[in-house]
């Protein structure tokens, strides 16, 4: 049972941050991008077109309830004008999706997208010119919702204040702790730069090497939202200590070199 629920369990809950509240047909509903079911079937399977992907079986157009009836006036000159009739029309794309699995391609049974095309509104008759894009986006939701994909949406779990607040707690300690394992990560490539100072030679060398590794330190850690200033003052008490050892270094083999022109004079 483990291993048949392996792809739903692991990809049936969407991160609230790429959810949203919607009100569709008078009733509310929770909404997802399809932008985050594709990263997670990136994540699950592979790029797209390697791991996973899919082909348009069958496109049409579906035609509605009508909009304006069928009309006719005469011009000013006594010609008849007709006015055609006009429906809504829903556009339709049907498509099978496939993914690999233990090396193997999966092909799933075929699933269908809609959206509203040509639409009736209280201004008149509305074209949506973004309808392929919609719809396309409509049936990959709906065939990854058949592996799991977004199961909890789907199910009404998104709708249960109690369960949100402990999906939010669960994300909160992940996030948490993805953030001190790149901290861990971090303070150990503060380390590996101040040992590098060890490999340079040249006072001016060890400044201009200083001041990358502190523009880099400053850049990483702002973005984890942490201070960087101990981790630069770090940086900068290696660099002034190899910057004197390497003045004592050429100091003495300046006088070692006095030394043996000396004796040999």
């Amino acid at each position: 049972m483990s291993n048949n629920m392996m792809i739903w369990n692991a990809n049936k809950t969407i991160d609230p941050r790429y959810t949203k509240n919607a009100n569709l047909k008078g009733q509310n509903i929770t909404s997802f991008s399809l932008q985050s079911v594709v990263m997670m079937a990136t994540e699950q399977f592979g790029p797209i077109g390697k791991g996973w992907g899919y082909e348009v079986v069958d496109e049409r157009d579906d035609i509605g309830a009508i909009i304006t009836k069928e009309s006719s006036y005469k011009d000013e000159n006594g010609n008849p004008i007709v006015i055609k009739e006009e429906r809504e029309i829903v556009h339709t794309l049907i498509i099978k999706l496939w993914y690999t699995l233990d090396g193997e391609k999966v092909e799933m049974p075929v699933q269908a997208g809609h959206t509203p095309k040509l639409m009736r509104t209280k201004y008149g008759p509305s074209f949506d010119d973004e309808y392929y894009k919609k719809t396309l986006a409509d049936a990959i939701k709906k065939s990854l919702s058949m592996l799991g994909f977004g199961a909890d949406i789907f199910l009404g779990l998104m709708d249960d204040k109690h369960f949100l607040a402990m999906r939010q707690e669960e994300l909160n300690i992940k996030s948490e702790g993805e953030k001190a394992g790149k901290i861990e990560e971090l303070i150990n490539k503060v380390k590996a730069m101040c040992q590098a100072f060890g490999k340079n030679t040249v006072p001016l060398s060890v400044q201009a090497q200083a001041s990358g590794f502190k523009a880099e330190v400053y850049r990483d850690f702002k973005k984890l939202g942490v201070d960087a200033t101990p981790y630069i003052n770090k940086i900068d008490q290696y660099m002034n200590e190899r910057i004197e050892q390497i003045k004592a270094e050429n100091a003495a083999a300046k006088k070692s070199a006095q030394e043996t022109q000396g004796a040999k004079s």
